[in-house]
């Protein structure tokens, strides 16, 4: 259903957008999903270490594989299809800007890449580190949002002041608090699960 949500907002955020425009929307926010549902997984993972009885860890342990292997093909696609809509809307203009027609869709494939790195990395960090820097991380995703406001620091694309310049790329910070947001949910349901399944 998360998933699902995902992709109606993109479709519903990318009416009016170039093709260009709208398929690195689409790329962008389908990596995050994968990325969220990594995030869900090892939350998932957390609880089961806190549950008692081989039952309910198997129990718990198939939740989580069945959530992972919904939520990553649903990415995966998502992601193919933006990179799609990128390569088909920006030939033209890549070759007539740069001389390469697949300038952006290299750009939107390194983007990718990148993406891919950080889920694995995320991936192999224990689960207790992630619920240890969870509130400090909350933290850094309220300093980024200050910070992109910043002039200097942020850069205005389109009348909005949204991306912060890498170098190679422009990063959305709204997308990076998403996801700190959501590890310290996660780390929240972990140690609050009591109340809550009682609620």
């Amino acid at each position: 259903a998360a998933a699902r949500g995902q992709i109606f907002r993109m479709v519903v955020i990318t009416r009016g957008m170039s093709k260009v425009d709208a398929g690195v929307v689409f790329t962008s926010t389908s990596l995050f999903v994968l990325v969220e549902s990594l995030a869900r997984l090892g939350a998932d993972v957390g609880i089961v270490h806190h549950l008692s009885g081989a039952m309910a860890e198997n129990r718990e342990k198939h939740a989580s594989n069945v959530m992972l292997a919904s939520l990553v093909p649903v990415a995966v696609g998502a992601t193919l299809v933006g990179l799609v809509m990128v390569a088909s809307a920006s030939i033209a203009t890549a070759e007539r800007e740069f001389g390469n027609p697949f300038y952006y869709l290299e750009r939107q494939l390194f983007a990718v890449c990148l993406g891919l790195v950080a889920a694995g990395i995320g991936m192999m960090i224990p689960s207790s580190v992630w619920e240890r820097l969870a509130f400090p991380l909350l933290l850094l995703a309220f300093l980024l949002l200050i910070a992109v406001l910043i002039p200097g620091i942020g850069s205005e694309i389109n009348g909005s002041r949204r991306w912060v310049p890498l170098g190679v790329l422009n990063l959305q910070i709204s997308e990076v608090t998403r996801v700190l947001l959501l590890t310290y949910l996660a780390s929240y349901i972990v140690r609050h699960q009591a109340d809550l399944k009682d609620n």
